[in-house]
């Protein structure tokens, strides 16, 4: 295969917006289309989506991209997937949806999962799967569905994750899924690779209603004639093993080594790090999850509102998704700490490092002198203390963090770049790709497809740094203090309702 020549089909299947495009083997993207789409919340913390619309619109995103590339599809060598991780889609035998996707997002497995895994203690669990238990991973909404919908979980011949299911109904044969993606199910033996007897026999789920397990980079399928009308694809288009949107955010942003932390800034953050072995915090603060790469772990530390924040600040200063150019300016004329202003991101609970479900956003020090612009920027900042704490647990665990790689919607915004290398006080860089998860998807399928020997080296040749971001002293040392404030309350617990 002449990879000069060659492109591939990728596609990142976010919580907010189905990105596509086609990607040469430089890691130049053409034709990218980005659509806008959300699971309704409801109450009980829920959030589902209709997995049916999700297939279909994903299809034509990834057809208008194709179409707006001006690239011949008998050019495409195979398409693969990068998307968000946890949310199950329960299937009959035929692969069709029997109910909505439940989504990441919905915490209503709570009292379930608390429940099923009465007998196993938390440091038990976390030593095979790498995970707390906690509702956002794929366990608790298996539990709950059981608890609440039995007919129907009866019916349900496999529990399939996003990007398991596109391939399927793309062309796929089988149920099956990446170890990244399976990694975050709480179902998953983290150091073994594969689902845990163990914990499906605590929980009482049959091992036959998980999908199959393969490496990303892996072809699973082919393109069907229907999948390929529907994509703008050709019948027998390759289909490539991706991975979770985070991992696959690492890959592109090329925070593949040691020492090197990846932060993607999308709804959710997670500040990374790439282990040749398994890695456990002994107080359980982050995750130890499967890399796309073979032979590595990502160890992780979820934010579950980044710019889920920002998106519901806008909705209420703005009146829209997006804060106007305008209100990005006057965030960044305010200075570091928000004039006393601090903000705790916790709109849909705390995740790492904290892991209360019931924890509650706040923000703390406002006056009648403050307005939107401390507002905007308190929140940015928030993001950045919060991944901070993270970093600093890492560090605490032996794991070298020599530099940062920003990348997701997030690191389009200058000024919060900026106010991360400012508190984060590491060289900060940000990826040559801001869209890095489709990035990372895009280098799986070129190696799957055979146009590298390995995926690190089509990271090599398709991922990138574009701008170094620095901070002064002065700044440091400013933010120094906010971050002694931040942790101070949120010590005392005025930041956050404990159950």
């Amino acid at each position: 295969m002449n990879s000069c020549r060659t492109y591939v089909a990728a596609v990142d299947c976010g919580t907010t917006a189905i990105k596509a495009a086609l990607v040469d083997c430089q890691g130049g993207m053409h034709g990218l289309w980005s659509v806008l789409c959300s699971p309704a919340p409801g109450g009980e913390q829920q959030f589902e989506f209709d997995a049916l619309k999700l297939v279909r619109a994903v299809s034509r995103c990834l057809r208008q991209a194709v179409a707006r590339s001006q690239i011949r599809p008998c050019q495409v060598a195979a398409v693969a997937i990068s998307s968000q991780r946890a949310t199950i889609v329960p299937v009959d035998a035929q692969g069709a949806a029997l109910m909505n996707a439940i989504s990441w997002q919905d915490m209503r497995g709570s009292r379930q999962i608390r429940h099923a895994l009465g007998g196993m203690s938390p440091s038990h669990y976390y030593r095979i799967t790498g995970l707390q238990p906690h509702p956002v991973f794929s366990l608790a909404k298996i539990l709950w569905m059981r608890s609440r919908l039995p007919a129907l979980y009866k019916k349900t011949s496999c529990f399939l994750l996003l990007p398991d299911l596109l391939l399927r109904a793309w062309g796929g044969v089988d149920n099956i899924t990446d170890f990244s993606s399976a990694s975050l199910t709480g179902l998953f033996d983290v150091a073994r690779l594969g689902w845990s007897a163990l914990v499906l026999d605590v929980c009482g789920i049959d091992h036959g209603k998980l999908p199959r397990i393969a490496a990303s980079g892996t072809i699973v399928g082919t393109m069907s004639a229907a999948a390929g009308a529907s994509t703008g694809l050709l019948s027998g288009t390759p289909l490539v093993l991706g991975g979770g949107d985070q991992q696959c955010a690492a890959l592109g942003a090329g925070g593949i080594e040691e020492g090197v932390a990846t932060i993607s800034l999308g709804t959710a953050a997670a500040p990374m790090c790439c282990t040749r072995t398994p890695c456990f915090d002994r107080r359980m603060r982050v995750t130890c999850c499967a890399h796309v790469l073979p032979g590595r772990w990502n160890i992780e530390g979820l934010q579950n509102t980044a710019g889920a924040s920002l998106r519901w600040l806008s909705g209420i200063i703005n009146g829209g998704e997006k804060l106007s150019p305008q209100v990005l300016r006057e965030a960044e004329a305010v200075p570091p700490g928000a004039d006393g202003v601090l903000f705790y991101p916790y709109l849909d609970g705390a995740a790492a490092p904290l892991w209360n479900p019931q924890a509650t956003a706040r923000f703390l020090g406002l006056t009648l002198a403050h307005g939107r612009a401390h507002l905007v920027r308190a929140v940015m900042e928030g993001v950045a203390m919060r991944s901070r704490q993270i970093l600093d647990v890492f560090q605490a665990m032996g794991l070298a963090v020599l530099q940062v790689r920003l990348a997701g919607g997030g690191a389009t915004y200058t000024g919060w770049n900026d106010i991360m290398a400012g508190v984060l006080g590491l060289p900060t860089y940000t990826a040559s790709c801001p869209h890095a998860s489709l990035a990372g998807a895009a280098i799986l399928a070129a190696a799957g497809a055979g146009a590298f020997a390995t995926i690190p080296a089509a990271a090599e040749a398709m991922a990138g740094i574009a701008r170094r971001y620095r901070t002064s002293n002065k700044c440091a040392a400013a933010y120094d203090r906010v971050y002694r404030d931040f942790g101070r309350y949120a010590s005392l617990r005025l930041a956050e309702r404990v159950t």
